[in-house]
């Protein structure tokens, strides 16, 4: 009989991003676990009850009732975490009082978290309501996922790994060889993807007397498009910087296909993340593009010669750098695509991704 596994999250559906590797997830554990899933949704309240959500002594009105009698005859249980306080943690542990038995893991997206989960937006108000209770996350947690080199958090072990994406489900580009340079970048932009560094660079470039075509098309919305679009507009570049909102699937995969060079983040250093396991840059190897970023990618490495690593700091990106690398690979996009994609399957699949922590459940 196969062992039951609970996967639970908390509203993550409604974020496209994390609903499709939630997807992913789920589709690979059914491979050992019989699974189910269950939401652990947010309730409507009033204005005042939102606002004192954000006070450490109060805590986000969630339907933890409903999860919990959902629950039957545990074996295991995989949880993406959420802000912690008071509600979740005694969910916590009337789940480890009721099936003692069952191995609870707590997947940490970000870890150091702080900067990334409370530096953006309103976010901060919960900072303080999340750094009292997470101290008490060893009593009923057994170990915790972590995309890092960390041994133990919060005085809870970790399962190590990368994040993983299933390469047979994205659809690698149609590839169209052209003598321009279109750069995209698909995100919720925020402070730490960095791309106004893009922006002046590409400024810098024709300044300096740049006669290449360079495009760079950002897909998707976020705290700091206006940002981007603000810097755009000043430095006359309307033209060569496009913005298409949210885009998913056919129109999605359209401006992949008139893209030949994919930018990651660009701003890690800013947050304090020293090494990255982004899923986008699963994404971006899987249409099988070559990549620009600054920092430390955990599954890049010299081995991969597909790759202009920018320095990890607030300079402009060097628009002539990224301009040798697609002459690079001008004229063998096809040979490129098939190197990129059969490179990533082999560093990032979600089989790789979640073997750790199938082979810690059957310990």
């Amino acid at each position: 009989m196969s062992k039951k596994l609970y996967y639970i999250h908390f509203d993550a559906r409604k974020m496209p991003g994390v609903s499709l590797k939630i997807d992913t997830q789920i589709k690979e554990f059914e491979r050992f676990f019989d699974v189910d899933e269950i939401n652990v949704g947010t309730l409507n309240s009033s204005i005042l009850y939102k606002i004192l959500a954000c006070i450490p002594f109060f805590s986000i009105k969630r339907n933890y009732n409903q999860a919990f009698n959902k629950i039957k005859d545990p074996d295991y249980f995989y949880i993406r975490n959420t802000i912690i306080d008071n509600k979740y943690l005694l969910f916590l542990k009337k789940i480890k009082r009721k099936f003692p038995k069952a191995k609870i893991v707590i997947e940490l997206s970000t870890h150091p978290h702080d900067k990334n989960e409370f530096g953006h937006g309103l976010n901060w108000m919960f900072f303080y309501k999340d750094f009292i209770y997470r101290h008490f996350y060893y009593k009923y947690t057994d170990r915790f996922v972590v995309y890092g080199d960390f041994d133990v958090v919060w005085k809870v072990k970790t399962i190590k790994t990368i994040n993983g994406i299933d390469f047979n489900a994205v659809s690698p580009r149609k590839l169209n060889p052209s003598n321009d340079v279109n750069l995209i970048a698909v995100a919720q932009f925020q402070k730490h993807h960095g791309y106004e560094r893009l922006i002046c660079g590409l400024s810098n470039y024709y300044e300096n007397g740049g006669e290449r075509n360079v495009f760079i098309h950002f897909v998707g919305d976020g705290s700091s498009v206006n940002l981007y679009k603000n810097l755009a507009h000043k430095y006359t570049l309307d033209e060569r910087v496009c913005f298409y909102g949210n885009k998913y699937g056919t129109e999605l995969d359209a401006i992949y296909d008139k893209s030949n060079i994919a930018v990651c983040t660009l701003g890690f250093h800013r947050i304090g993340v020293k090494v990255s396991s982004a899923l986008k840059t699963r994404e971006y190897l899987a249409k099988g593009l070559p990549i620009v970023y600054s920092g430390i990618i955990d599954i890049i490495d010299e081995s991969f010669p597909y790759q202009y690593r920018a320095p990890e700091d607030e300079s402009p990106i060097d628009i002539k750098e990224i301009i040798c690398l697609y002459d690079r690979i001008h004229g063998i996009e096809d040979q490129v695509s098939s190197f990129v994609i059969k490179y990533g399957k082999g560093k990032a699949s979600i089989e790789k991704s979640l073997e750790p922590i199938i082979k810690y459940y059957n310990e």
